[in-house]
């Protein structure tokens, strides 16, 4: 009985520290946050002095704990992983983003990109810190500036090519092709979208191919069209010329002879 005890308030112990271990570093997380919400803010607006913003939490509302802030997003972002980052929105309403005040809402925003982020869009995206803009129209003009940077053919070319692997569990391959129709957005895909997607996996030449998946942003259909005739054009011209060359080299060397 006296183990049985002993073993019981051990256990009491442990606890009692793995509690006061959270608290610490829940206290850390939001002192770190806050001081990254005032530098941000005081960027903005250096002539103003602001204190951290205290969080009182709603009587008879139960406390929140361990509140996950968004990931510092860093500068090279592709399009897919800021479409993922639902954090963010995630974090808003935790923090009941919506009853600060707009220069407040930028502030916290900024204080999650990294100085390289806020140069590309302060100095590309024209947005700077103190911009008349709100956060959801800064998101809009980062989402399109990103979904620009990328060829959404690629996600689609690997959507129509996605198949099982030997031994994959359906569900891991349900996942999979899921994430692929994402990332392809097929259900804002119209038919213009849907041949060139089948152009460039139909398409012969490999080549070719890969040049229409690097191109940034994707090929509009015509646009498509026009460059696979003209590619088209020049590998013939190309073999033409190098028969003929093939041609006059055969003469000469029979002619020597």
């Amino acid at each position: 009985f006296a183990q049985i005890l002993q073993f019981l308030e051990a256990q009491r112990v442990t606890e009692e520290q793995n509690r006061r271990e959270e608290q610490r570093i829940e206290r850390d997380q939001h002192a770190e946050e806050m001081n990254r919400i005032v530098t941000a803010m005081q960027a903005a607006e250096p002539n103003r002095r602001v204190e951290p913003p205290v969080h009182q939490p709603d009587r008879g509302q139960p406390t929140k704990h361990n509140t996950r802030a968004p990931d510092v997003i860093e500068d090279g972002i592709g399009y897919k992983a800021f479409k993922e980052s639902a954090t963010w929105q995630n974090y808003n309403r935790i923090i009941n983003l919506q009853l600060k005040t707009r220069e407040e809402q930028i502030a916290i925003l900024f204080s999650f990109f990294n100085a390289d982020f806020l140069n590309r869009i302060n100095y590309v995206l024209k947005v700077p810190q103190n911009t008349d803009k709100n956060v959801q129209e800064i998101l809009d003009v980062i989402r399109e500036y990103t979904q620009a940077q990328q060829n959404v053919t690629v996600a689609r070319y690997n959507l129509v090519k996605k198949k099982q692997r030997e031994g994959e569990e359906f569900d891991d391959y349900y996942i999979r092709l899921c994430k692929l129709a994402d990332d392809g957005e097929i259900l804002s895909m119209t038919v213009d979208d849907w041949i060139t997607t089948l152009i460039v996996c139909g398409i012969t030449d490999d080549e070719t191919r890969q040049d229409l998946l690097g191109k940034k942003p994707a090929l509009s259909r015509d646009e498509m069209v026009d460059f696979c005739h003209t590619r088209e054009l020049a590998v013939r011209d190309t073999e033409l010329l190098n028969s003929k060359v093939s041609a006059v080299h055969n003469a000469n060397t029979y002619n020597k002879s």
